[in-house]
């Protein structure tokens, strides 16, 4: 339909490199992504290995206060984990293990930081 239009074709071209540029830009993007999540994980020092491992709620001996240690850093790698993979992303394996460990207790953590909340 536009192709007989004199500036169609170097439009067109053009067209092409900056899809091409988005795609990669996308790409990079989500390597970043995964690589920081994987250092994340892996790092015993960082808090969202220690919130995958650790105890879901803990009672203070002291003031007698209801913590839940369910983080909402958990909460944003399962929302980023989903969308990523709708979008058609391939989640790396340790990443996709990690949010169907957080997902498993997700509703526990949501309901412990309700009763917390009402107990403290």
């Amino acid at each position: 339909l536009l192709e007989d239009l004199s500036g169609f074709k170097p439009f067109r071209r053009e067209a092409i490199e900056l899809q091409d540029e988005l795609l990669d830009y996308q790409r990079d993007q989500f390597d970043k992504w995964a690589e920081q999540v994987l250092a994340s994980i892996e790092n015993p020092h960082q808090p969202l290995s220690l919130q995958t491992s650790g105890k879901l709620m803990e009672i203070g001996v002291g003031d007698g206060r209801v913590r839940v240690q369910y983080s909402d850093r958990l909460v944003t790698l399962l929302r980023e984990v989903r969308q990523l993979a709708s979008l058609g992303f391939t989640v790396p394996a340790r990443i996709q293990h990690t949010a169907n460990t957080a997902q498993r207790f997700y509703r526990h953590g949501v309901m412990l930081k309700q009763v917390a909340h009402f107990y403290n």
